[in-house]
């Protein structure tokens, strides 16, 4: 769901059917929404105006096969629009970027955990690396390491 209204700051929402609070707003423009509440929340006016919109939804990238080291490019890039830092993973013998993953460092919990929902295995692996590195958020580390198995 994209969060298209005018606040400056995090707002609360609250899905009608499924009462889950959703958090947008300030930086937090995306995030997923329970199927179940989408519709109500499309419905919400401000002014005249819809605040909320389908966001697309991009499909899970496959696994990613092992790749020599001398063909392993990693770059990191800022989207000034999504305000969150992305590192783009690829093989460079075929030409494409096979994954993009964002910073964990950059998000707040609320955004791990949505981001956890569709994380391949190996994004969870970097993302706990990350964390143990940076900043060692007993929260975030305790959600990577349930969402790894352990």
């Amino acid at each position: 769901m994209e969060y298209t209204g005018g606040s400056d700051g995090k707002i609360s929402f609250w899905g009608p059917v499924s009462h889950t609070r959703y958090v947008f707003g300030g930086k937090t423009k995306f995030s997923y929404v329970d199927a179940r509440d989408v519709e109500g929340m499309l419905a919400i006016i401000e002014g005249k105006h819809p605040i909320f919109r389908r966001a697309p939804v991009l499909p899970k990238q496959p696994p990613v096969e092992a790749v020599a080291p001398e063909t392993l490019v990693e770059e990191a890039t800022i989207d000034p629009d999504l305000a969150v830092a992305t590192v783009m993973v690829g093989d460079v013998s075929d030409g494409e970027i096979t994954e993009l993953r964002p910073d964990v460092g950059s998000m707040t919990l609320v955004e791990l955990r949505d981001a956890i929902i569709t994380a391949s295995p190996e994004t969870i692996e970097v993302w706990l690396a990350q964390e143990r590195e940076g900043k060692r958020r007993a929260g975030a580390i305790q959600m990577l390491l349930t969402a790894k198995g352990e």
